[in-house]
């Protein structure tokens, strides 16, 4: 046996004894790390993302610019300035619900219905417009011009309203009247005026006693607007006037219109014939225009229905061929009267009743016996009962008076309105007897000095002055009777 092995196996024999008693030795030193492994597999992809929303050039990328080729409906004549124009149409190639659209320009106010417009001018200067048009992505643009105009009117005034005596007519929140100081029961005649929308008020005792709905007053049209009493309340009436030429030169155009407040329906007779003229004309209605040979007429007015005329009137048509008029029954204290108005040939006229119907002559008479002194006025009163409108007047006298040419006779009605009946004139006589009538017929009418027929269409009921005025001296006399004679309805 080699020595080195004997060596080694006596020292491992030794060792084997002496582990089972000893202590464990140190562990001993950690070796090296090894070299790093291959690199793994790759993993697999992952889902695909949502895809992202399209750009502004997205959403047009696709559209159809929009193209306006014209206008459908355009006016070719100036529009008449504060009217509306019939609606135009914008002629494009878009969905209108897809536009929108704006106008520039002057003069001109625009409504529109989505792709048409109907223009409003509020101005007379012609004007370029540019219309604009847009859907978000693309703008259209077309231009045009439009041509405007002040067209002109004629608007004639009548007063039928019997509550006041006279009235003003203004534009409404105008300090200048249109037409000043109009008497009941006339006319102003046409007056030119600007076509555009109006509202009229009347104004009396300086306040506003009526205001007219908007009028719509049109360019080369003629207009008649009447003031009338509804129930005692200033209405008015509008009436669109027919200048044409008649059928017939020989011919004349009448309209009638019922503004009659105290009676209800009319039937209008011409009374001659008879025959039916107007059949159930409500009141606050015009009716409808007729053609009647030139001449007297007879006209009656049936208010209950019964062919048996009311009141009656005569109606002169005569040297009035080719003329259109308006006739208008309206209230007069309380009763119907007929006005007549032709204002292109100014030509009006109350009517005045020509039969009485219920017609009564009413005498009254007062016997003073006052006496008359010098510079001094003699004064007596007398009421008459009942009188409605007064349509003639007689007054008959019996004075007894050294010198008759000192005295001024003056008849006052109930109603205030003063006539200076006569300045006596030089007399050798000591007395002045005799009648002062409205027609000429009295014996005392050679010295009439007013005018008895201011009295006529007068309320009659109430009292009567009569007044003697002595102006000088030296001579006296005695106021014995005098004596109202009235026709009254």
């Amino acid at each position: 046996m080699h020595r080195t092995a004997l060596v080694f196996l006596t020292l491992s024999l030794a060792l084997t004894g002496c582990l089972q008693d000893g202590v464990d030795g140190a562990d001993g030193a950690d070796g090296t790390d090894g070299a790093d492994g291959a690199a793994g597999a790759d993993g697999a992809d992952g889902s695909e993302g949502a895809a992202g929303g399209d750009g502004d050039d997205g959403l047009c990328a696709d559209a159809t610019p929009i193209e306006i080729s014209g206008l459908e409906g355009l006016p070719t004549e100036p529009l008449q300035a504060y009217y509306p124009s019939d609606a135009v149409q914008v002629l494009h190639n878009a969905d209108p619900a897809d536009l929108s659209f704006a106008v520039a320009g002057y003069g001109i106010d625009y409504t529109w219905t989505l792709d048409s417009f109907a223009m409003t001018a509020s101005t007379d200067m012609p004007s370029a417009q540019v219309i604009i048009a847009t859907d978000g992505c693309s703008t259209a643009v077309y231009e045009f011009e439009v041509e405007a105009a002040l067209g002109l009117t004629e608007l004639n005034f009548v007063n039928l309203y019997d509550d006041t005596s006279a009235v003003d007519f203004y534009l409404a929140g105008d300090s200048l009247p249109l037409f000043e100081t109009l008497g009941m029961g006339s006319q102003s005649g046409y007056l030119g005026a600007t076509a555009m929308p109006a509202t009229i008020e009347a104004w009396a005792d300086g306040k506003a006693i009526a205001t007219s709905d908007e009028l719509e007053l049109m360019a080369d049209l003629s207009y008649t607007l009447v003031l009338y009493s509804d129930a005692g309340v200033p209405s008015f009436m509008l009436l669109e006037d027919d200048l044409s030429a008649t059928s017939d030169g020989t011919l004349t155009r009448l309209r009638p219109a019922h503004l009659a407040d105290t009676i209800g329906q009319i039937d209008v007779w011409e009374t001659a014939t008879p025959s039916l003229v107007v059949e159930d004309l409500d009141f606050g209605v015009a009716g409808t225009a007729m053609e009647l040979i030139t001449g007297e007429y007879p006209i009656g007015i049936d208010t209950d229905d019964d062919t048996v005329t009311d009141y009656n009137f005569v109606m002169d048509l005569t040297d009035l061929g080719g003329v259109s008029l308006n006739a208008f029954v309206y209230t007069y204290s309380g009763l119907p009267f007929i006005f007549i108005s032709a204002p292109d040939v100014d030509f009006y006229e109350a009517l005045m009743v020509s039969e009485l119907p219920g017609g009564t002559e009413v005498s009254t008479t007062s016997t003073p016996g006052a006496a008359i002194e010098d510079y001094a006025t003699t004064t007596d009163v007398m009421t008459v009962g009942r009188c409605g409108l007064v349509l003639d007047v007689a007054l008959t006298v019996d004075i007894d008076h050294t010198w008759p040419s000192d005295m001024d006779l003056t008849l006052v009605s109930p109603a205030g309105t003063s006539v200076l009946v006569s300045e006596v004139p030089y007399s050798s006589d000591d007395w002045v007897v005799g009648t002062f009538t409205t027609d000429g017929s009295g014996d005392l009418d050679s010295t009439l000095t007013g005018d008895l027929n201011d009295f006529l269409l007068e309320t009659g009921t109430g009292d009567w002055t009569f007044e003697v005025y002595d102006g000088s001296s030296g001579d006296s006399g005695t106021l014995n009777t005098w004596t109202l004679d009235l026709t009254c309805f």
